[in-house]
């Protein structure tokens, strides 16, 4: 029959917590519900928790079945279509700033050819404030680097000296900056060529002065903000009502140090503070094309504060994660009120509910677990590869970006500390071509698509023209030499097959795709890799206008799935 059911929560729905299980021999409250064979009656559950009744307070609960062609990838197309808008970008405009991303301070202005040489083109502008939570500094001219008050911290740490967050403070507020100086970088600070007045502090004319020079060079700077670190000294005294606490009633760490979990719910004296920050922000700074959302991965359960849904222990709560949706709304509305093209993108999101008015994503993990969480949630919108440690080369990053279909970062020191410049600039210029016709990609949707080289990995993406795939061998080093006694082939089984009048193939160093003679046979296209060792892009142009339906023939072997359905049809009866 060929026909397959996903279900789903509605994503604009507001849920605290959501389990969905699709594996017989896991029941939860329908175990051993019957003694038919498992096979033939399998069971897919979805569980609500931290949900319930308080006072007078009503509760609900919504899932959505969408029945679509049998596959897990026509089913994420089914609810790709209903739900677009937490998919796609909110502003066409970040197509206009994807490129090589950076995170880093305005500092880049003293020598912006040494980064656009490396591609850089989309800059999270991180570090420009005095503390977490306020990213403005309204009513100062100059104000203190927020890395010399981390950098103590650690240090400290480091030493078995370590600081709260307010010891901190004071030390900092009770010492000369010469005394900071010498306890930051040591005694001989002045040999080391430490200026405080210059090295210790932000000035508002300085910054504007580098993002001018930022803008004409190309580059487009996002201005990095947060709804919910909150420094504890300044939260305490300007926003004690949206501190979350814990069930005891303490306030609770953001996972950043020094730093409350805030609320910037809009009732809230933060989540006000934040919207009049913003406004603020973009008639300062005229040069930002947009902010950068950092830390969308809360989903803590705060109990000073009430959502309306959220019950724990049958106690009232407010799931954080609720709190962006109404502040990132205004903020794309004050930004919208410009006139000028802007966009939002943000990291780590642990549902697409709070992605709704985000643009792009920061694709902030690291290896095949943190990759492909977050992966799956810009299968539409722009994303930008921050491995966020170096336990790959740069050279391996650079593939997986092919994969992802994404622009990676400017990748300094990392794992390669001995790069030189000029080696990162030939390297990146081996790659930058082949990030070019991902743009606009979205995840090809159609049942068990492609089929890459053995030991390789590949995804495969629709364009306006066409397909494109992203092929790479990770294991696989650059300095490796590949001799293969067959040539290697990529497998496409794709509705338009009969349509695909071209393919081209890139390698890392191509400038442009090469024409490949490829095979069709009615049902699968199969295209010759001879020069693939660990990277290639793919891409099958659409050319024709027929719409001819492809054979009955499928791929021979395992079919491409998500999940176990071994374990899914184990017979437990008799257990």
């Amino acid at each position: 029959s060929n026909v397959g059911y996903s279900m789903l929560a509605p994503i604009c729905d507001k849920v605290p917590a959501l389990r969905f299980q699709h594996a017989n021999s896991e029941k939860l409250f329908n175990w051993g519900y019957n003694r038919k064979p498992v096979a033939k009656c399998p069971s897919l559950e979805a569980l609500f928790y931290y949900i319930g009744l308080v006072a007078d307070r009503t509760m609900s609960a919504r899932v959505e079945v969408v029945f679509h062609e049998g596959g897990w990838r026509p089913g994420l197309g089914e609810v790709y279509k209903k739900y677009r808008e937490y998919f796609d970008p909110d502003s066409k405009a970040i197509y206009d700033f994807e490129g090589v991303f950076h995170c880093g301070g305005t500092y880049i202005a003293e020598d912006t050819k040494s980064w656009t040489d490396l591609g850089l083109k989309t800059l999270e502008v991180h570090g420009h404030f005095k503390y977490y939570s306020d990213y403005f500094q309204d009513g100062q001219d100059k104000w203190f680097r927020n890395f010399i008050k981390e950098g103590l911290f650690r240090k400290w740490k480091a030493e078995g000296k370590e600081k709260t967050a307010h010891e901190v403070w004071d030390w900092l507020h009770s010492h000369t900056d010469e005394q900071i100086a010498e306890e930051f970088y040591g005694r001989d600070w002045r040999d080391q060529g430490v200026d405080p007045e210059k090295d210790f502090y932000h000035r508002r004319s300085q910054i504007k002065k580098d993002l001018k020079a930022i803008r004409k060079a190309g580059i487009f700077p996002f201005w990095y903000f947060n709804y919910t670190d909150g420094f504890r000294p300044v939260a305490e005294q300007r926003w004690p009502d949206a501190i979350c606490r814990d069930q005891d009633g303490e306030p609770m760490p953001s996972g950043w140090q020094m730093c409350h979990n805030m609320l910037a719910d809009m009732s809230t004296s933060f989540g006000k503070f934040c919207e009049e920050s913003v406004k603020k922000i973009l008639a300062e700074y005229p040069e930002l094309v947009g902010f950068f959302l950092d830390c969308f991965r809360h989903y803590e359960v705060d109990y000073a504060h009430d959502d309306g849904i959220t019950v724990v222990d049958g106690r009232a709560g407010y799931s954080v994660n609720f709190s962006y949706d109404e502040i990132t709304r205004r903020m794309k509305q004050h930004m919208r009120a410009t006139g000028r093209p802007m966009a939002l993108f943000a990291n780590k999101p642990q549902n697409l509910r709070c992605l709704r008015h985000v643009d792009g994503q920061l694709l902030e993990g690291d290896g095949e677990v943190g990759e492909e969480k977050y992966f799956w949630a810009c299968i539409a919108r722009p994303n930008f590869f921050m491995w966020t440690s170096n336990r790959h080369s740069t050279d391996e990053n650079l593939r997986r970006s092919v994969l992802h279909g994404c622009f990676p970062k400017v990748a300094r020191g990392g794992r390669d500390p001995g790069a030189s410049q000029e080696q990162l600039v030939a390297l990146y210029r081996k790659y930058l071509p082949l990030y070019e016709p991902f743009r606009r990609r979205v995840l090809c949707f159609e049942p068990d698509p492609i089929r890459v080289p053995r030991g390789a990995r590949g995804k495969l993406y629709t364009v306006a023209d066409g397909y494109v795939a992203g092929i790479c061998s990770p294991q696989v080093d650059s300095e490796a030499q590949i001799t293969h006694a067959k040539t290697p082939y990529a497998l496409f089984r794709v509705k338009r097959g009969w349509d695909v009048g071209k393919v081209g193939v890139m390698y890392p160093g191509d400038k442009r795709f090469k024409d490949v003679k490829f095979k069709f046979n009615g049902s699968i296209i199969a295209v010759p890799l001879k020069k693939y060792s660990n990277c290639a892009v793919v891409k099958l142009f659409v050319t024709g206008k027929t719409r001819k339906r492809i054979g009955p023939e499928k791929f021979i072997g395992p079919v491409d799935f998500c999940g176990d359905p071994e374990s899914s049809f184990q017979d437990i009866s008799k257990r």
